[in-house]
């Protein structure tokens, strides 16, 4: 990792006036020293305050839109990059990508972000979880009286937290580098392999012509291309194909066909096994000599959330992620991708198949690695070529493991800047779900609605609508009569205005004093304006929740799965969604079916004690 990274701490520090994390660059766009600063013209850039992510399927992709109807936050080309999961992507794009929004940023932050009433700072303290950030991170400088009207920039690219292999290039270039320029020794060296290299073929002479190639246990490789091209044996009309053609032209042309595939055959073999014996090695050793020379563990440090830390240092972004029932969200993501249901079909039979094909891809793997079950979820298609043939590498189920990638993340980020949503909490409850998420990102409130206060206004218009309805029908009765339900009526409205007018006119009179005192200090003033200003408007939070749509929000309207697939997704899920409830200190992210299993549970089925259970029921 280069120096145009990150800022310098120590020479740039990021703008302690500025809500979100800018700063001064020392490195310009071309990699040389920029000279501006001493000047005081340097170029200012700003980072992402708050990232939302989890996993395709979750309802991030839902939320992120509806916190850009936020009228505080602020988005930009970058904010669906997918900068931190495509290794080809470089950090002086990223936050050039930023520019048009860190210009409003810094608009409204000529004067200052900082406000003069504690009463507006962040409460994401709120949302903490028992654990610490790593040792090697500074303490998080986020200083607790920043305006939440301030502007800030959001990041929500789905594809940041599950930092499995293909998604965590970034931090091991030097491992992709190294098997790329091996894999091109090993496709050279098959090149010089030729016929003469290969295993004697044997030939047989038959009335017909000659019979082609076989392999070592006597298959005939060409027989059907030979059937397709021979012809008619018995025509007189086709020469090629006559009995007195001792060798049949297109036989001979199958044969030439059937030997330019052992050919390719033995050239791929050779490649394979090259990569498997030779590059996959040396690519592992050399990522972990790279690691070392940093001082970071290959497996417990060097990944992508060591990067953002590198690059936010003691300004660290607030997390928001969005998880959602794991085996849920699978299914849901292989009914969606094309790739997946046109390979094994769009039904649970499909589904039923993948799965299989997935989890022993993952099984295998681990009983390969000695039962490393972390390192075959975080390093899966580096371990050989059986793990590379595995579809897709298996990254839709890994994807679910939410704890295994959180735990991580927390040890460079720490607990206080991350918040775990639910994605089902967002579609049934969005109100309450989108309150507690700007109060975690410390931006303008949500208006809330006290329910008491609600009902006190229904009950006085029906009051209302009663009292002008017996009013309305007083003609026709008695003279008594309907002077007494005129009084009632009366009384009942006008009770009803001493009601809507009563408690704050009580409460003006009791404290005439000191209001009169508060109104005319400006300070007073200030703070009184700031908290009117801490809340979003009703329009901006209807726009919110018509953005993040919950009633279609997931909805997927898929068939039922099949009750042998659930079980087994819900084996191998059951203890990271345990976990995932132990860092978050709620059970409810466990979801239902994570304490059917123990600790001492395999996350993987035995197939063949399951049948035989089958047959003996």
């Amino acid at each position: 990792m280069g120096s145009s990274w990150v800022p310098d701490s120590a020479t740039s520090p990021f703008l302690s006036h500025v809500k979100n994390p800018c700063f001064h660059s020392r490195v310009n766009n071309s990699g040389g020293e920029d000279t501006s600063i001493a000047k005081g013209t340097a170029t200012t850039y700003c980072l992402p305050y708050f990232y939302v992510s989890g996993s395709f399927h979750s309802g991030a992709q839902n939320l992120g839109q509806s916190l850009e109807s936020h009228p505080n936050v602020i988005v930009d080309s970058g904010s669906n990059s997918q900068f931190w999961a495509e290794h080809d992507k470089k950090m002086k794009d990223f936050r050039a990508d930023f520019l048009k929004a860190t210009s409003k940023v810094l608009k409204h932050s000529s004067s200052s972000d900082i406000s003069s009433s504690s009463s507006s700072s962040s409460s994401s303290s709120s949302s903490s979880s028992s654990s610490s950030s790593s040792s090697s991170s500074p303490s998080p400088a986020r200083p607790t009286t920043y305006s939440r009207s301030a502007p800030v920039i959001m990041e929500h690219s789905l594809s940041t937290f599950p930092f499995y292999w293909s998604a965590n290039i970034k931090a091991h270039r030097s491992f992709a580098a190294t098997l790329g320029s091996c894999y091109g020794e090993c496709v050279r060296s098959s090149e010089t392999i030729q016929l003469t290299d290969l295993p004697a073929v044997q030939v047989v002479e038959r009335g017909e012509g000659r019979e082609g190639d076989r392999t070592e246990d006597g298959e005939r490789k060409e027989d059907r291309l030979a059937e397709r091209t021979k012809g008619n044996k018995d025509s007189s009309t086709s020469p090629s194909t006559s009995s007195d053609s001792p060798s049949g032209t297109s036989t001979s042309r199958g044969v030439l066909e059937s030997t330019s595939i052992r050919l390719k055959e033995a050239r791929h073999k050779n490649v394979s096994n090259c990569m498997e014996v030779i590059c996959y090695p040396r690519a592992r050793l050399k990522d972990e000599d790279v690691c070392a020379s940093a001082d970071l563990h290959v497996l417990e440090e060097a990944h992508v959330p060591m990067l953002m830390h590198a690059s936010y240092w003691d300004r660290p972004p607030y997390m928001i992620l969005v998880v959602r029932d794991p085996i849920d969200r699978l299914y849901s993501a292989y009914m969606n991708y094309y790739h997946y249901w046109n390979k094994y079909g769009k039904h649970p039979e499909g589904f039923a198949t993948y799965v299989d094909e997935q989890l022993s891809g993952l099984r295998n793997c681990t009983e390969r690695r000695g039962g490393n079950v972390r390192g075959c979820l975080l390093r899966f298609e580096t371990y050989g070529v059986e793990e590379e043939a595995v579809f897709f590498h298996a990254d839709q189920v890994m994807r679910g493991t939410y704890s295994l990638f959180l735990e991580m993340w927390q040890q460079f980020i720490a607990p206080p800047f991350w918040l775990v949503v639910r994605g089902e909490d967002l579609e049934s409850n969005p109100v309450p779900e989108l309150s507690r998420i700007v109060d975690f990102l410390g931006i303008q409130k949500v208006p809330r609605v006290d329910p008491e206060a609600k009902e006190g206004k229904e009950a006085g218009r029906r009051r209302r609508y009663q009292a002008r309805s017996l009013l309305g029908g007083m003609k026709g009765n008695g003279q008594g009569d309907s002077e007494r339900v005129k009084e009632g009526a009366k009384e009942e409205m006008n009770e009803e205005m001493k009601e809507r007018k009563g408690g704050a006119k009580g409460e003006a009179k009791g404290e005439a004093k000191e209001e009169g005192r508060v109104n005319r200090n400006p300070k007073h003033q200030t703070a009184k304006t700031e908290q009117i200003n801490d809340f979003i408007s009703q329009q901006a939070l209807d726009n919110m929740i018509s953005a993040l749509n919950p009633s279609k929000m997931l909805k997927d309207d898929l068939p039922p799965m099949l009750p042998k697939t659930a079980k087994k997704l819900q084996r191998f899920f059951a203890p990271f969604n345990r976990r995932l409830a132990e860092l978050t200190g709620d059970r409810k992210f466990a979801y239902s079916y994570a304490y059917s299993f123990s600790d001492s549970d395999s996350l993987f089925e035995d197939d063949g004690k399951e049948e035989k259970e089958e047959e003996k029921k």
